[in-house]
Order: structure tokens, then sequence, then C-alpha cells
């Protein structure tokens, strides 16, 4: 991992993000790959599609598709006859991954297949460049109640024509990413170093979460007026707005609290908070 990566502006960093398709959820149980797609582009290119570097590639699985994963992705047994083995596009998937941050919505998911798939072929596991995982930036940084790629794209009012196909999937989770980054940026979008540092720390029992609390807690007591970076369940768009607040009361994981621009009172959820700014009284 190059210190030069990290320390470039996410949005900037070369990217590659990654989708598979499979032949059920589970790889111990036997499943499969039959369809991998990645867009590898830097996030701000998202909407530039002439951009992207595109890879795709419908898999042999080596054994039929079930009925119900077919529901899902449409891709049926004689869709695969004279596709490639895994093994045979393994180095493939490696070069486009080089040198790249590694993004995928549930990442655990696509890597755990792309180790089974290694595995069994007797090959070298692929190497990946830092991960960042979509679903949770939704789920520890945002603080979002549900957090598919299907909410998070109408969410972040990124289209989504196709679902559950690996390329679709993969440039929507781009955009996603993207606009997830914009949300981020106080002011400016955080280099990939600070992003999976924002991703750990604010994280239930995380510093950053901690110092959070212990500033809204502190705002309370001297029912100090705050300005804050807050998420918003509603919209379309970037995820976060900012918000005047005068905090009365803090009952975790709840700040009540009179809201400047609704001129009414509020509850706020401490971890959609996302940055908190004393604001000074005037004299």
């Amino acid at each position: 991992m190059s210190d030069a990566l990290l320390d470039t502006p996410a949005d900037e960093a070369p990217t590659a993000v990654l989708d598979v398709e499979t032949t059920g959820l589970d790889s111990s149980k036997g499943h499969r790959i039959i369809e991998v797609a990645i867009v590898r582009a830097r996030p701000r290119d998202w909407r530039d599609v002439e951009r992207h570097v595109i890879f795709q590639r419908l898999i042999d699985p080596e054994r039929s598709v079930p009925a119900r994963s077919i529901a899902i992705h449409g891709i049926q047994d004689e869709d695969l006859v004279g596709k490639p083995f895994f093994g045979s596009i393994r180095d493939d998937i490696a070069s486009y991954l080089e040198g790249a941050v590694f993004v995928a919505q549930n990442a655990r998911f696509d890597l755990g297949f792309l180790e089974t798939e290694c595995h069994l072929a007797r090959l070298a596991q692929i190497p990946h460049g830092p991960i960042v995982d979509t679903l949770l930036l939704g789920r520890h940084v945002f603080a979002l109640p549900r957090n598919s790629l299907s909410v998070l794209a109408e969410r972040t009012g990124v289209p989504q024509p196709v679902a559950h196909r690996a390329l679709a999937d993969a440039q929507t989770t781009l955009g996603v990413y993207a606009q997830m980054l914009a949300s981020l940026a106080q002011p400016s979008i955080p280099t990939v170093r600070e992003l999976l540092a924002v991703l750990k720390d604010r994280r239930s029992g995380g510093e950053a979460r901690r110092r959070v609390i212990e500033a809204v807690e502190l705002a309370a007591e001297e029912r100090a007026e705050l300005l804050i970076h807050y998420t918003s369940r509603e919209g379309t768009g970037l995820l976060v707005t900012k918000r005047r607040i005068t905090v009365t009361g803090v009952w975790l994981p709840y700040v009540d609290a009179w809201c400047h621009l609704r001129d009414d009172k509020r509850v706020f959820r401490i971890e959609r908070i996302q940055r908190v700014q004393r604001i000074a009284k005037e004299l």
C-alpha cells in the first residue's frame, strides 16, 4: 500500500470498483462466481462514462445456476456455456485492481468469493489496495437506517438503470461512493488515509464518535449553540447538511435541541452528527 495512494484526495485516487454475481450467497456452500465486473476511474469522474476503464466477464461456474438466483440477476446456465473458467481471468482481474483503492458494496462478500475461486483454482490470492466499503460507509459514517445499493443510489441521486448485474452495479457503486466523498468534504475531500481513519473512528466507540458526544454533552450543560454537519435521511443528493442548533439535553443516542433552521424543537441522533463546531456568543 503506497503512501502516494494513501495521501491522495480520495476523489482523485485511482479507484477500482468491483462487483460479482454468483450462483448463491455463500461460497462455503459451493456457490461460485458467474460474472465479475470492474470499473476503474477517479470517483470525481463518475458521471463521465468515457473516462471509465471497464472489465466485464461471464464465467463458467462448473455447476448449475439455481432458479432463485436466476430470478435475481437473470443469468442462466445457457448464458455461461463456453465462457472462461475463473482461473483463466484471475490475472486480468489482478491487473485492473493493481495500484488502486478497492471499492465495493459489501466488500466482504465480493472478496470472500474471489478468495474461494483462487483457492479452488490453486492460484495465489489476488492482491488489492486499501478497501473502502460503501455499505459500511452508509452504516457507520452516515448512520443511514438502510444501506442496500438501491437505497443508497436513490438517496444520493445516482441512476441505477439495471440492478443485480455486475457492471451496472459497479457503475452505480462508483457514483454512490463519489457522492459519499462529496458529502464528507469539510471543506475539502479527505485523502484515502483520512477516509480510512474516518471509517474506523466513527464506528460505535471510535475516537471521533467519542469527541462528538463530549462536545454535545458540554454544549447541553452550557446551553451552547453549535454548528453541526448532520446526515439527512431524506432528499436526493449530498447526504450531509449543516444545522445551527442550541443543545437543550442529551439522552444518548438522542440530542434535544432548538433547530434555528426550522425555528423549532428537534431531536437529533448522535451517530448522524458528522462534525461539531462551537459558535461563539456575540458580545
